[in-house]
């Protein structure tokens, strides 16, 4: 994560990110999956803007391919572009929520701990 400050309600940032996804319950869909994603927030006097790309890479080699974005009331949405494999055809909606917040971000680059739950529905071909 790179950060920047202009003051104490306006900074910016951007980071790439890598985890595993976790179904709730475990062994459901998505479960297991790699994700990486890059992404830039801006956040001025307590709004966030911004964008960020994930690709995510189940088990069996499928891939997908999802964008997401805060939309005009501050909520990042999210929706799939694309899809091989399995997730061929496949369409998602729905929000991200912060389940842990990064902590001790300052300027400069950094690793973070940081965790969000996708709530939403997907449909497959």
């Amino acid at each position: 994560m790179t950060f920047i400050e202009y003051s104490p309600t306006q900074s910016a940032w951007s980071y790439s990110q890598r985890g595993t996804s976790v179904s709730d319950p475990r062994g459901g869909m998505f479960d297991g999956d790699d994700v990486q994603c890059v992404g830039t927030t801006a956040s001025l006097d307590g709004r966030q803007s911004g964008s960020l790309a994930c690709i995510a890479v189940a088990q069996d080699g499928a891939k997908r391919f999802t964008r997401f974005w805060y939309d005009a009331d501050g909520k990042m949405q999210r929706e799939t572009v694309g899809g091989t494999g399995k997730y061929d055809g496949l369409v998602t909606t729905g929000t991200v929520h912060t389940v842990k917040e990064p902590q001790g971000i300052k300027q400069g680059t950094q690793t973070v701990d940081y965790c969000a739950r996708n709530v939403g529905t997907y449909k497959l071909k």
